[in-house]
C-alpha cells in the first residue's frame, strides 16, 4: 500500500515507478518520465530530485520524533533510500537507471514502505483529494485568465499576480508527490510580498482584490494548512492587508465565500474601517 500523505510514501511511490522502467534507460529520461517533465530540462529533473532528498530527510526526522517507535529498527535500511536519492547530485554522470538504483535493495524499499505506514497512522499531512485539487486548479486558472485579460491593470501588477498564482497552481498540481508544504510556501510568499508592497493592492481593482483574497481563503480552508491566511490573524499584517484593501476600493470588506473563513470588522460595526480574517470560532456575536 502506498500512502501519499507523508514524505516516505511519496518517495516510495516514485521509486516504485522508476524501478518499473527498463533498466537501460538513461537516468535523466527515466526520472523525467516519473516527474512528467521534459528530459531536456535537466535542471528541472534535478530540482525534483532535490525535493526527494528533502523528503527523505523529513521522513527520517519524523520517524525519529515518534516517542513510541525505535528509530534504529524502523530506519534500519532507510539509508539505502537516502543514498539513492542523493545521486541526483551527479545524475548526468550515471549511465543507466539500473546503475542509479543499484544501492536500493528490496529491504531499502520496504524501509520506505514501513516508514510510510507508520507516518500515515501517526503523522499524516494534509492531503488534497482529486476533486478538490482539480477545483482549486480550475479556480486559479480562471483567475489567471481574468487577470491577463484585465485592461485596467498595469503590466507590473498583472505580471506579479499571474506569476504567483501560477506558482500556487503548480504547487497544488504537484501536491500528491511533493506534499502541501510547497503550497504553504507559495501562499505565504505571495501574502508576504503583498504586505511589503502595499501599492500593489492600491493598483489592483476591487474585483481582482476580492478574487485574490477569496481564492487564498479557499486554498487555506481546503488544505487546513493554517500557516498563511489564518496565521495572519495573530499578526498586524492581517489588519494591514484588509486596511489597504479598504483604501484601494473604498468599500466594505466582503466575506470570502468558503465556509469557515470570513473577513469581519474588528469592532463589528457596519462601517468597515478596520477588519481581519477570522475562523468560525472567532466570529463576533451576532455576526
Amino acid at each position: 500500500m502506498v500512502y501519499l500523505d507523508n514524505p516516505a510514501g511519496r518517495i516510495q511511490f516514485r521509486l516504485e515507478k522508476v524501478r518499473a522502467l527498463p533498466g537501460n534507460t538513461k537516468p535523466v529520461e527515466a526520472w523525467a518520465e516519473v516527474f512528467s517533465i521534459s528530459p531536456i530540462e535537466v535542471r528541472h529533473v534535478v530540482r525534483e530530485g532535490v525535493r526527494l532528498m528533502d523528503q527523505a530527510a523529513e521522513a527520517r526526522r519524523k520517524i525519529e520524533a515518534l516517542a513510541d517507535q525505535d528509530p534504529h529498527v524502523v530506519l534500519r535500511n532507510f539509508h539505502e533510500v537516502e543514498t539513492t536519492v542523493a545521486r541526483f547530485a551527479h545524475i548526468t554522470a550515471i549511465g543507466t537507471i539500473e546503475d542509479f538504483l543499484n544501492s536500493l535493495s528490496p529491504s531499502g524499499l520496504h524501509a520506505a514502505e514501513l516508514c510510510s505506514s507508520i507516518l500515515h497512522r501517526r503523522s499524516p499531512e494534509p492531503f488534497v483529494a482529486v476533486e478538490q485539487r482539480q477545483r482549486l486548479i480550475e479556480n486559479v486558472d480562471a483567475l489567471i485568465a481574468e487577470v491577463n485579460a484585465a485592461d485596467d491593470l498595469d503590466r507590473e501588477v498583472r505580471g506579479f499576480v499571474v506569476e504567483h498564482l501560477a506558482r500556487i497552481r503548480d504547487a497544488i498540481r504537484n501536491s500528491p508527490y511533493n506534499g502541501t508544504e510547497p503550497i504553504r510556501r507559495e501562499v505565504d510568499e505571495f501574502l508576504g510580498t503583498l504586505v511589503s508592497k502595499r501599492t500593489f493592492w492600491q493598483r489592483l481593482t476591487e474585483d481582482k482584490v476580492l478574487a485574490v483574497v477569496t481564492l487564498l481563503a479557499i486554498v487555506d480552508s481546503i488544505l487546513s494548512i493554517g500557516a498563511s491566511t489564518l496565521q495572519l490573524m495573530a499578526r498586524e499584517e492581517s489588519k494591514v492587508i484588509v486596511n489597504v484593501y479598504n483604501t484601494a476600493t473604498g468599500c466594505n470588506v466582503p466575506e470570502p465565500k468558503e465556509p469557515g473563513l470570513r473577513v469581519v470588522p474588528v469592532h463589528g460595526g457596519g462601517d468597515v474601517q478596520e477588519a481581519e480574517i477570522v475562523g468560525d470560532d472567532a466570529r463576533p456575536a451576532g455576526g
